[in-house]
């Protein structure tokens, strides 16, 4: 196999050819995602090592795509590529496992496409298409491969635009070119970009690029109360001939209580209390029946939609009868989401502004998303909310409400319920006070553990309480040392993780350079974390430059001991481009012999120079190989052949360097130390680069008569 021809599938062919550069193959944006995948079958499939493509690993590739059905951007690399590390062969591993697809998420990074195009398309709900095609001003922007819907939005906005900024613009884009689907876009179209427009109902040109208008609130139909009387009214005394009810009085002032299911109806007098009950008791939610015909379906959930609304209204729009209504609204047999009655109830209860009622509707909302995870993620169900009325204030007003009543919650907890209140944070957003916690229980190794979990969200958790979360996975002895322990760290959780999260962005002295000291040393110890943490799980530009610094700072420094610990790390630090040759030679120097054949085998030799001895391998081999790569040592050959290719073909080099080895074998093994050419031992280091070239130059006329 000479070459391999790679359909990908947008329908790009592709040849890759034996002699072929991984480098040259990699700067086609078509291929370099397989980058990590190249330089392991190169350096360890059984390979040359030169960083170019032989048959064998020609054989490789084109396997490994193959599984990959030309879907290269659909599949995890960096994935496959830990798998193929750890496995025991790596050519057989790449010809009998398929790489794990990735899961398919939208531009956002985190949500799934099918929820972002629909967040997407409801946002476009907002505007007019007849305003929009007014707004446009002839600007339009073609397709090209790697474009997406977001960046195009975010570049018509220009620098400053917010995460809503780009989203609604991204809605105006959907709307005026008709678009279904804003994750796919088919190469070549050309789109429509919409100027500036404001939503329905308001007044054109109000909305500046890139910010929203601050529009005045709303108030709900629905008026929150709380449930019952609260302790200042006392115990209450039982009503005499009316059980259940209770009578309680707080000075001049007389109110009487009774309860259903928890929820406490209460009044001014008996008979009005009693009344309030049985309307809430009567308002029964039908369940599904067997074998229920659909149009018998939509009137029950009509009708069950006008009973909640009932118990809201019986109970004085009590907390805990919005909640236990609320839990009813998500079941989808109990209620139809798709209906205006159903939205227009929701949306009364979002707009009560209550952080508990608003805690049942959300999920997983951080403070500047609050309103846009709203419909991002549907809320309950698929129902579409208004939101755009809620100026930036309410926002704030809306979140610090939902935190501080999350906080209380927790001040009265021990650590098992906290615990429990931890673990049940995915039935419904809770609005985790981190800081709260960690402060109320520094000392428990259970508590920090479970946060642990929840380190995507730790930007929310201050500086100083990083390090006592971080603290939580490192051993620290007598004398203040520190060494991570990635056995503690939550399931589901990685060394990078820590490095990006909870790290302090700024670690320079003191604790949070022996923290920073002691993930680095303990990286080394996984390639795939390490190459993550520094090409995928940074935050910034700067965040990035600021850790590969501090990395290569270290590296060096640690080298200078010649600890194979630390050098294992300054060899991934090589492979991800922190540190240049010029560093890694002097990590190579302080080498072990054994850590120094490692470094070799991957991919530092100095142009060639290094060689690490393998089985088969012999002293012809080797600088035969060494100089068909770098005939510039002959520069008289090297003019030959430039001058006719076609009569120096690979054959006739090779037979050229054949007598050239007759010719120089004993000068040149005087030169590298070898006494006898026999006696090569697998995993020896050769360096060619002790050799003065220009002491050996053959007489190539007779090489060219001859050949």
């Amino acid at each position: 196999m000479t070459s391999i021809n790679v359909r990908l599938a947008d329908g790009t062919q592709l040849t890759i050819k034996e002699g072929d550069k991984y480098s040259d193959l990699v700067k086609d944006k078509k291929l370099e995602k397989l980058a990590p995948l190249f330089d392991i079958i190169d350096n360890t499939g059984g390979v040359d090592g030169e960083k170019v493509v032989n048959g064998q690993e020609l054989e490789l590739i084109k396997t490994a795509i193959e599984k990959m059905d030309g879907n290269i951007n659909n599949y995890d690399i960096d994935k496959y590529c830990k798998d193929i590390i750890e496995s025991d062969n790596v050519e057989t591993f790449i010809k009998t496992n398929a790489p794990v697809k990735k899961a398919v998420v939208s531009q956002d990074g985190k949500t799934s496409q099918k929820a972002f195009n629909q967040y997407i398309l409801n946002l476009g709900q907002k505007y007019d298409k007849a305003e929009l095609e007014k707004s446009f001003s002839g600007t339009t922007h073609k397709i090209s491969s790697g474009d997406t819907l977001y960046r195009i939005a975010k570049d018509a906005l220009g620098e400053g635009a917010t995460n809503r900024a780009i989203n609604d613009k991204m809605a105006q884009i959907a709307v005026l070119n008709n678009l279904k689907d804003v994750n796919n876009i088919k190469i070549g179209t050309e789109l429509k970009i919409a100027g500036n427009v404001s939503t329905k109902g308001t007044n054109p040109g109000t909305v500046p690029v890139g910010k929203e208008a601050p529009i005045t609130g709303k108030e709900s139909k629905i008026a929150v109360s709380e449930n019952g009387v609260d302790s200042s009214w006392g115990n209450g005394e039982d009503v005499a001939d009316h059980a259940g009810v209770k009578k309680y009085t707080k000075g001049e002032e007389t109110k009487y209580q009774t309860e259903v299911d928890g929820v406490k109806i209460t009044g001014d007098t008996v008979e009005e209390v009693e009344a309030k009950k049985k309307a809430y008791e009567e308002a029964v939610v039908a369940t599904k029946p067997a074998d229920e015909a659909d149009e018998a379906a939509t009137a029950r959930k009509a009708k069950n939609l006008e009973a909640l609304k009932a118990r809201i209204a019986a109970a004085d729009g009590n907390v805990e009868a919005i909640k236990k209504a609320t839990d009813e609204l998500k079941n989808p047999d109990l209620t139809d989401s798709t209906s205006a009655e159903y939205k227009a109830l929701v949306q009364e209860l979002f707009d009560t502004k209550n952080p508990d009622v608003i805690r049942k509707l959300l999920v997983n909302a951080k403070k500047e998303e609050i309103l846009e995870v709203a419909n991002k993620y549907g809320i309950v169900a698929s129902s579409k909310i208004d939101i755009s009325h809620l100026n930036d204030e309410e926002i704030e007003e809306v979140y610090t409400a939902l935190v501080n009543k999350a906080v209380e919650e927790v001040d009265k907890m021990n650590a098992e319920e906290v615990l429990d209140f931890i673990d049940n944070l995915t039935d419904e957003n809770h609005y985790l006070p981190y800081d709260k916690i960690i402060e109320k229980f520094p000392d428990s190794p259970e508590v920090l553990n479970a946060l642990g979990k929840y380190m995507d969200d730790g930007s929310t958790i201050s500086e100083a309480n990083k390090l006592v979360l971080a603290k939580n996975f490192m051993e620290i002895d007598a004398d203040g040392n520190v060494k991570f322990d990635p056995a503690k760290l939550p399931e589901g959780v990685y060394t990078r993780n820590i490095l990006d999260y909870m790290l302090p962005k700024n670690c320079t002295e003191g604790e949070p350079e022996k923290i920073y000291r002691a993930i680095l040393a303990t990286m080394n110890q996984n390639s795939y974390d390490f190459l993550s943490a520094i090409n995928n799980h940074t935050r910034s530009e700067e965040t990035q430059k600021l850790i590969k610094e501090k990395i290569r700072t270290f590296v060096l420094d640690t080298s200078k001991a010649g600890s194979d610990e630390y050098n294992r790390l300054a060899l991934f630090a090589y492979r991800t481009g922190v540190t240049d040759n010029a560093d890694m030679l002097k990590v190579y120097n302080a080498s072990s012999d054994s850590m120094k054949a490692n470094i070799i085998n991957s991919g530092f030799t100095l142009g060639g120079k290094l060689v690490v001895v393998k089985s088969g391998d012999s002293i012809d081999k080797i600088v035969k190989k060494y100089l068909a790569a770098h005939l510039d040592k002959f520069p008289q050959l090297q003019k030959s052949v430039k001058s006719d290719s076609k009569k120096w073909t690979p054959e006739r080099i090779d037979e050229a360097l054949n007598d050239y080895m007759q010719d120089f074998r004993n000068e040149i093994m005087k030169e590298l130390g070898i006494d006898d050419p026999k006696k090569l031992q697998e995993r020896q280091i050769i360096d060619l680069g002790v050799i003065n070239w220009s002491k050996h130059q053959p007489n190539w006329f007779n090489y060219n008569l001859f050949y």
